[in-house]
């Protein structure tokens, strides 16, 4: 004896929903682990002592000068490479050729926006910069 197993349309296509539903959710679920992961702040402690200049160190570049501070990222703005060279009171982009002013804006494409700028903190008690940097 043969049974006839068959379903209605209403059910095939409550079914097919379901396994077409469940690669976007998957995705979105992986996006959303890995975006919560990039948003992660990482606190960089550089010492109050900072020679003149530009310094390249953990992710950042410092410039200073007489009697100012300020910390850029080095992830540049075209492509995410890490900045590490000054040519010219330029900060250069290894990669594509990105330049940018010690003050982060782009002089020169193919990056268009400016370095981002990274706050900080004075710990008098230790004498510290803590620069906040996104991993």
């Amino acid at each position: 004896m043969q049974t006839n197993k068959s379903i209605t349309r209403k059910e095939f296509l409550k079914q097919l929903s379901w396994l077409i539903a469940l690669p976007y959710a998957l995705f979105a679920g992986l996006s959303f682990k890995q975006n919560s992961r990039v948003n992660r702040a990482k606190n960089i402690r550089i010492p109050l002592e900072i020679n003149k200049g530009v310094t390249f160190r953990d992710g950042l570049i410092v410039v200073k000068e007489e009697e100012s501070v300020q910390f850029l990222s080095s992830k540049c703005t075209h492509l995410g490479c890490r900045i590490y060279a000054v040519e010219q009171n330029e900060l250069v982009c290894p990669c594509h050729g990105s330049k940018f002013s010690l003050e982060g804006k782009c002089t020169k494409g193919p990056a268009k926006e400016p370095l981002q700028k990274l706050k900080f903190k004075i710990d008098e008690i230790k004498n510290e910069y803590i620069v906040e940097i996104y991993k």
